[in-house]
Parts: C-alpha cells; structure tokens; sequence
C-alpha cells in the first residue's frame, strides 16, 4: 500500500469512529479530546512535517503532515489540507488530529522516507529476514511501569523490552544459569 493509500485509510478510520475533519484550515495550535485522551500541538513535541511538494498553499491539492509526541510518549498525526486531499472538511480546507499507534507511525515514517527519524524513534530496524514478531500479553500495571521506563529513557517500547532481554538473556549467560 502507497503512502496515499495509507493516509486516506486513515482518514477514513477516524470518520468511521466519528472524528471528521474540522472546518479551517488551523495554522495555530490545535488540540482536540479523542477517546478520552487530549491531544495538543502546544505542549507536545513535533518531530516532523511533510508538505506537499512544489505546490502552493492555495492550491487544491496543497496539504501539511505533522507528526507530534505527547509528554505521555503517545504519537499523533495533525494533517491539514485543501480540497483535494483527504484532510478536506466537505471540499473546503481542513484539520483533523490522528492518534497514531508504533506501527502506524513507522508506517507514516517509512512512507515519507523519513528513516533518519525512525532510527531515532525506533532504533535501527534488523536487517531484512532477521526478526520473529511475537506477542506478550501483561498484566496492566507492569505494562505502565515498562512504558513509564522506556518514555523515562526516551526510546520506544520495543526498544526498551529487547535491551532488557538482551541483558537478561546476557546475565544468564555469564552466571552459567538456565532460564526457568
């Protein structure tokens, strides 16, 4: 799937949960209260902004792409745009605020060729071949305290679990221990 695919997908998504395109185009800040959580581009971190090549800001198919971070360490995307993108409010320039999970912003990220802020965010990927996603599911409060830690040292989740089982696994090694 192309990076406009992948847009208008989420676009959608949100329309289907009831988060449409606000009227305005919004230059300033914008926030909004989605599933409970506030989102706000004045007090979060912004980490990139993508624009619409070589176009102006009247024309239709102008549109802007910021990807933000809350203090919390959750991602957002703020797209804004004319009539002809998916950030349209019924034709008419629009915003609309994307909570945005890991996957889709390294999705995002890829599709905007941004690989200097991936590895930022989510450390070097392995090289093609070399992983073997798996699931863990954990008890809600030891999950706080690993996103607690991992936002604490500034990396993604990830990042944080797999340096703590290399450590782990490491330390077993050196003790001449054997797992449970």
């Amino acid at each position: 799937m192309n990076i406009s695919s992948f847009i208008k997908e989420l676009v959608e998504d949100e329309f289907n949960r009831g988060n449409v395109p606000a009227s305005g185009y919004s230059s300033d800040g914008v926030f909004e209260i989605i599933d409970d959580c506030f989102y706000d581009t004045d007090t979060a971190e912004k980490l990139a902004t993508v624009q619409a090549p070589e176009l102006c800001g009247d024309d239709f198919d102008y549109y802007q792409e910021e990807l933000y971070r809350t203090e919390g360490g959750a991602f957002f995307l703020v797209g804004r745009g004319h009539g002809c993108t998916p950030w349209t409010y019924g034709g008419y320039p629009g915003h609309l605020v994307i909570p945005m999970t890991d996957a889709s912003v390294r999705r995002w990220l890829q599709g905007r060729n941004l690989s200097y802020l991936y590895i930022r965010l989510f450390g070097m990927p392995p090289e093609a071949g070399r992983t073997e996603p798996f699931s863990v599911v954990l008890p809600n409060d030891l999950t706080e305290e690993i996103f607690r830690k991992a936002s604490t040292e500034n990396i993604s989740v990830q990042i944080w679990v797999g340096n703590l089982l290399r450590a782990t696994l490491q330390h077993e090694s050196d003790q001449g221990d054997t797992l449970p």
